[in-house]
């Protein structure tokens, strides 16, 4: 209904008084966004890239997607997916890269979200803020789906995102 997480929160701030970022310094706030836009605008593509274009996350997404139904419909479905990732990544300018390169774009995310975390608990220390709420989701994504490409891999050795991804689920989702 809400189609982007800036106006979720400001949604949330405005209807119900709830403000994840209440307690975020000026500066916070403004790494916060920097990182949110690199993680909704870059890293999430690399994700879909993982899922759709990388041809070893097919599968996965067949199962997925499509468990029970006939497999001539749904490899004709699965294509006119994959070319409309293709499609919305080459406007983005992302799908103008090699897989190498989209890789390895991914691995600098990846990197510069795992050095900024470091040993805190969430982004900003102790408390769940809503740069959590935007970066858990996308990184879970390769980390937990078990689709086993490059970036999905590295994701995976980066301990302190694989903790993270933990306490996160536990914290919001009590598992």
């Amino acid at each position: 209904m809400i189609a982007d997480s800036s106006h979720i929160q400001r949604y949330l701030k405005e209807t119900y008084g709830f403000d994840l970022d209440k307690y975020l310094t000026t500066e916070q706030k403004a790494i916060a966004e920097a990182f949110r836009r690199m993680t909704e605008e870059h890293l999430y593509w690399i994700g879909v890239y993982n899922r759709f274009v990388d041809h070893i996350g097919k599968p996965f997404m067949m199962k997925a997607m499509f468990d029970g139904m006939p497999i001539e419909q749904t490899e004709a479905i699965f294509t006119v997916l994959q070319e409309n990732a293709k499609k919305e990544m080459h406007g983005h300018g992302i799908g103008r890269h090699t897989q190498a390169d989209i890789y390895a774009f991914g691995k600098a995310d990846l990197d510069a979200i795992s050095d900024y975390l470091g040993t805190k608990d969430y982004f900003f220390g102790d408390e769940l803020t809503s740069i959590d709420v935007t970066i858990a989701p996308v990184v879970a994504g390769l980390i937990l789906t078990p689709i086993d490409t490059e970036i999905a891999l590295y994701a995976r050795t980066k301990a302190n995102l694989v903790a993270y991804i933990e306490r996160f689920d536990l914290a919001v989702f009590g598992k």
